[in-house]
Formats: C-alpha cells, structure tokens, sequence
C-alpha cells in the first residue's frame, strides 16, 4: 500500500509490481465503496522505483483477493481515516515520515493500551505481528521486551533522520567490524519489522535424513511426519533493496537459542543465516545483531567472532550452503548496541511532547 500525493493525495494505493522490468506495475485505488479504479505503468511514466521514491508511505498489503471489493474497501479506508485523509476530506497533509518506510503511518489515536508509551500505534496494529497476543502482551506491559525497543528506537531513529539515518547506521556498522564491504545503494532502502520466513527447503531435506538415521525410534518416526521439522522463523528487522538483503536479530536482555526441537545443533544465529541465503535471490547477504550487551560472555557475541574469523565453522554448521558465500556472509557479521544506535536520538527536544520524552526516557533506560 502506498501514498502517493503526486498521484492521489487522497488514498492510499495498492502497488502491485510484476517482475523486476521496473515497468511492469498497477495501482488500484479502492478509497470508493464497491468499486476499483486500476491504472497501469503507461498511465504515469514512471518506473516501479520512481513511484516508490514519490511515495509518502509504504505499508505492506495484506493477502486478499483483489476481487473483494468491501474488505480492499474497509482496509483503504481505515489506513485513510489514520492520516485524516479520504475522498472528499480533503488534500493529504505533510508527511512527517521518511519515504518509502514500510510499516509506518503518523498515528492520531492511540489504537493498542500500553503500560509503556508506543511511537505509532496504529501501524503496529495492523502489522501480523499484533496478531502473536502473547508477544503483543509483553511488548506493551513488559519492561524487558526486546520488541519494545526494536520498534521505538528504530522509528526513532527513521523518524528523526530521515535522509541520514543509513549513513549514520553503515557507519556505525563499519566502525564496528572495519572489514565490512558496504556500498552506498542507489535506490531508497526498504525497512520491515518482525518478517516470516520459512525453514529453507535444503535444509528441511537435510534434517529428515538425519532424524532418519536416528537410533531414537520417536525422532526417526517424526522424520516422516509431512509437517515442516522447523517452524518458521522471526526476522526482528529486515533492510533491503534489489542489491542487499540483511538480516537483523535483536536482543535486550536474553541470549540465543542454541537449538530447536528436532536440531540440538541448530543456533539461533545459524538458522537466521540459513533463511537470510534463502532469501537472497541474488542480492547480497548481511546479518547483523542489536544488542544491549556484547560483553564476550554472551553466546551470540562468542558465536560471531568465531563465524568471522574461521568461516569453515560457519560451512560446519550449514553444509547445505556454498562456501565461498559464507566466507562472504561471515565477513559481515556484526554486532552492534542499542547504545551506539541510539547515539544523539534519546536527548530531550524543545518540541517533544510528554509521550515522546516518555519514550524516550524509557528507551534510555532500558539500553544502557
């Protein structure tokens, strides 16, 4: 779903993108009750990238036939009524937001209770992850959730540097791993929260065969069970464009895990890495953790060192994979804390209202 003022600054539009030619998209506009307007890439002369680029705010659309003329209705006009815009309303009014940042709406109503303050609650609100109750629970009641964190900060950080804010990120990156080759993209950077991705099929097919081979009769008998022998994974945070893919895992005060239920070797770290090169398609791979400690007592700070320094442990644990892409992958791992991330965007503004100010002092709270 984007806002395109230059195109209709009263409704959001479903932007749907065939292929990677750039000039092969629709936008169909379901602002009117019972009713689609579709109009096509010749009807603007842009490409794909260009309308991305106009785009006030990107969201993600939800899975819906497009032929369900009232729930594409009810949907549009709830994500209008957020920004107090709609046919008849009126124009739309002046982003506050960077461009092309999914997940993102300026709020006017808080939509979810929290104990804890939340920067733009109805985006979180219509993102799946509101749908997961228990981590939705801990998120606003939780002094310790890690998610908290990842969505404030984070927007925060969107929020208050919007032309700066991967210059400032690639830099703190790079400062923190000085081996890592990281070019400047040409094109606005996607940023997705709390993303599902599937066990890798290669790595499904691995996995039978050796719960096959198992002396254990109930691990051998589940490795014929058709359900998935690993669940899907959640991505904290996704940056990407057609040339990059990176991978985020976020955490606060808890470790890794160091297994799954049916792999007693398969870290959380592994199994990130593993959906990251699935999910690649061509781009280049990044994974990365946001930490509030890197003390080396943690397995994930222990684990990334030794990933980085001898990739062969890497091609170990993931046999299934390329070598020379892991060498690749392993050259990038990184681990950074919330403290650095959050450098200049927690300090008090004279046009904070109180809610920001709480925020913000929760944030300085919970990351130091």
């Amino acid at each position: 779903m984007v806002l395109v003022p230059e195109i209709n600054p009263r409704s959001f539009l479903f932007f749907f993108e065939k292929g990677a030619t750039g000039f092969s998209y629709s936008l169909r506009d379901y602002s009117i009750p019972n009713h689609v307007t579709e109009r096509r890439a010749r009807d603007f002369g842009l490409t794909a990238d260009e309308v991305r680029r106009k785009a006030t705010h990107i969201l993600d659309a939800p899975y819906m036939d497009v032929n369900l003329l009232g729930e594409w209705h009810s949907y549009t006009s709830a994500l209008n009524a957020s920004l107090g815009i709609g046919p008849g309303i009126g124009p739309a009014q002046p982003a506050i937001l960077p461009p092309s940042t999914p997940g993102m709406l300026c709020p006017n109503r808080a939509a979810l209770p929290s104990a804890f303050p939340l920067l733009y609650p109805d985006a979180l609100a219509v993102l799946p992850k509101s749908a997961k109750r228990g981590d939705l629970r801990r998120m606003l009641e939780s002094p310790q959730s890690e998610d908290w964190v990842t969505w404030n900060l984070l927007n925060l950080v969107l929020r208050c540097r919007p032309d700066t804010w991967w210059a400032q990120l690639s830099a703190q990156i790079k400062q923190a791993n000085p081996n890592l080759q990281l070019s400047v993209p040409t094109i606005v950077l996607k940023v997705r929260f709390w993303q599902t991705v599937a066990s890798p099929k290669e790595y499904e097919t691995l996995s039978r065969e050796r719960m096959r081979r198992s002396s254990d009769p109930m691990v051998s008998a589940r490795s014929r069970d058709p359900q998935p022998v690993e669940g899907n994974s959640e991505i904290d945070l996704v940056i990407e464009s057609s040339s990059l893919l990176i991978y985020i895992e976020a955490k606060l005060d808890s470790d890794i895990s160091m297994r799954t239920t049916h792999d007693p070797a398969r870290n959380q770290i592994i199994r990130n890495i593993d959906c990251l090169l699935d999910s690649a398609r061509g781009r280049t791979p990044f994974f990365w953790m946001f930490v509030r400690d890197a003390s080396p007592g943690r397995a994930y700070t222990q684990l990334m060192r030794k990933y980085r320094e001898d990739p062969k442990t890497l091609s170990r644990d993931l046999p299934h994979r390329d070598p020379v892409l892991l060498e690749t992958v392993a050259q990038s791992l990184t681990v950074l804390t919330w403290r650095e991330i959050a450098q200049g965007i927690c300090a008090p503004s004279a046009n904070d209202d109180e809610q920001l100010l709480s925020i913000k002092r929760e944030l300085s709270r919970r990351i130091q």
